[in-house]
């Protein structure tokens, strides 16, 4: 990504050049490479977007900061963004559960809790980090850099999280809450789909949200057939109420269920006439 790799390059220009100079401490080497950083076109692009501004700049620094990029910068103490995600977990989970609250009032336990799994996980979390641009801002290493770690899942869900972690220590719950909000409005904005939503959860897990509505309508819940023939494909029918709904073909058996349910919820083929 160029963005990220234009801001690596400024910085290794500046350890460089700071490097020649003597009687400047480490303390304030960081302390001028974090003002570098915070005042880099992509950063300010990047908090313009999202409405926020930091009293802190190293605090938001430490948010963006990779541990591969921590190692390669072993004479200057920057922080990783590890503790920052660890708390930023808890606050993006607490969010998203009020959210899901407020905005589903109909919905039980059971599937709050999968709606929940199915929005707060590494890969449903990386596209909202995409949807921010994220990844353009990440302090990474070299080495992270050139396999693609600034679009990697686990880094940009991670690197979520520890932004959110950043915001409530700089600003506040209130901060907090409105950034998510505002993120929620750029993705929905971008994907012309709301972040949070029932396709979302069908996505995630339709063999559930399936097997609830059946169980509410007939007091039964699907089966599943799979006949394994010598080319390794599987045929996996579905069966509601002993009639068969529908049938596919796929080399794994779990995928296969998946899709069948998630189409009969699609076409509401769970309606039996």
């Amino acid at each position: 990504m160029d963005n990220c790799l234009s801001l690596i390059e400024e910085l290794d220009d500046f350890f460089k050049l700071r490097n020649t100079v003597r009687g400047i401490t480490k303390e304030e080497a960081l302390r001028d490479a974090v003002s570098l950083i915070y005042s880099h076109p992509v950063i300010s692009k990047f908090l313009s977007g999202l409405d926020v501004q930091f009293n802190s700049e190293k605090l938001f620094v430490e948010a963006l900061t990779h541990t591969s990029f921590v190692n390669e910068q072993s004479n200057y103490p920057f922080l990783s963004f590890e503790r920052l995600e660890f708390f930023g977990d808890s606050l993006f989970n607490f969010l998203v559960s009020d959210f899901l609250i407020k905005n589903f009032p109909s919905l039980k336990e059971g599937p709050l809790s999968r709606f929940r799994g199915a929005v707060v996980n590494e890969g449903s979390m990386a596209e909202l980090a995409r949807s921010i641009s994220l990844g353009s801002c990440l302090l990474l290493g070299k080495g992270e850099i050139k396999s693609g770690g600034y679009n990697k899942d686990a880094i940009l869900a991670d690197s979520l999280e520890a932004l959110f972690g950043a915001v409530f220590l700089d600003q506040g719950f209130e901060g907090t809450k409105k950034l998510f909000y505002k993120i929620l409005e750029i993705f929905e904005n971008k994907n012309c789909l709301p972040y949070i939503s029932m396709e979302r959860l069908e996505n995630f897990d339709p063999k559930s949200l399936l097997q609830e509505k059946t169980m509410s309508l007939y007091k039964e819940i699907p089966e599943y057939r799979a006949i394994k023939f010598d080319d390794e494909l599987f045929q996996v029918d579905i069966l509601i109420g002993g009639k068969e709904i529908l049938s596919t073909k796929h080399k794994s058996k779990k995928k296969a269920e998946k899709f069948l349910a998630k189409e009969i919820l699609k076409k509401e083929l769970y309606l039996l006439p």
